[in-house]
This record gives structure tokens, sequence and C-alpha cells, in this order.
């Protein structure tokens, strides 16, 4: 009866160590990317000024306001944003 327990831890441990090994072994799957950004701007508070004659004006001394911004990542659907018909304009 001992002998069989022995042997019966052994193999445990042995399967056990395996197991581990495999799992060490196998790497990480790439983690999803996120979603990509966004980015709008403008500039406001400022002047059209012409500076050469026959030249395209010039907007100056503006201030920039800059959103940066998540955008979904769509991965395959389509209308994430469909209106429901709770929502849907009558």
């Amino acid at each position: 009866m001992k002998a069989l327990i022995v042997t019966t831890a052994a193999a445990l441990a042995i399967a056990g160590a395996a197991v581990l090994a495999q799992q060490a072994a196998a790497p990480a799957p790439a983690p999803m990317p996120a979603s990509p950004r966004g980015t709008a701007a403008t500039q406001v508070s400022g002047k059209w000024v012409v500076e050469k004659e026959g030249a395209a004006p010039r907007y100056r001394e503006g201030k920039w306001i800059v959103v940066d911004y998540g955008r979904p990542i769509l991965r395959g659907r389509t209308d994430i944003f469909a209106p429901t018909p709770s929502t849907a304009r009558r």
C-alpha cells in the first residue's frame, strides 16, 4: 500500500511539473489594441492677414483649441450607434 502511495505521488508530481513547464513555454496572448485616438483642432480669436498681394490670407495671433478623444473599435460590428426605437425621431 505504501509503495502505491509513493508511486501515485511521484506520478502526480511528474504530471504537475509537465503542466507547469508547458504553461511556462507557451507565449502569452497578445493584448487587445486600445481604441485609436482621435484629434480635432481649431484656432480661435485670431485674424486673417494678407501678407503679400495675391497670396492667400493667413490666420494670425489665434489660440489653438485641441480636443483628444478615444474612438470605439468596431471589431466587425456595424451600426453601433444606430438609433433605438425609443430614441429615433418620429
